[in-house]
């Protein structure tokens, strides 16, 4: 494990204001090595737009066989819980006249 992504040791219960403020500090290293966990995880803008594109790609696709057909991005792929170099979900449906 990277030291870097370290979790601070729980400070002892505070008792009073006086003691509060290790905490606080405690909050902020958690905080500190929580982003610099997980911000490297997420996708770029770049690898987001890649996978759109993509689906526009085989939405098309779709399209010369089923026209009223359509595809969709669900889960992780569209709700900002998706990590790099996960994939997509997506999924077909048909138009009912």
């Amino acid at each position: 494990m990277n030291p870097s992504y370290t979790v601070p040791a729980l400070p002892s219960h505070p008792q009073g204001a006086a003691q509060s403020l290790p905490y606080r500090q405690y909050l902020t290293d958690l905080s500190t090595s929580l982003f610099s966990f997980v911000l490297p995880l997420l996708p770029t803008a770049e690898e987001l737009a890649t996978k759109e594109e993509v689906r526009g790609l085989i939405e098309r696709l779709i399209k010369t066989i089923e026209p009223s057909s359509r595809l969709a991005s669900f889960g992780s792929s569209c709700n900002s819980f998706g990590l790099r170099n996960s994939g997509a979900r997506v999924s077909a449906f048909e138009a009912v006249a």
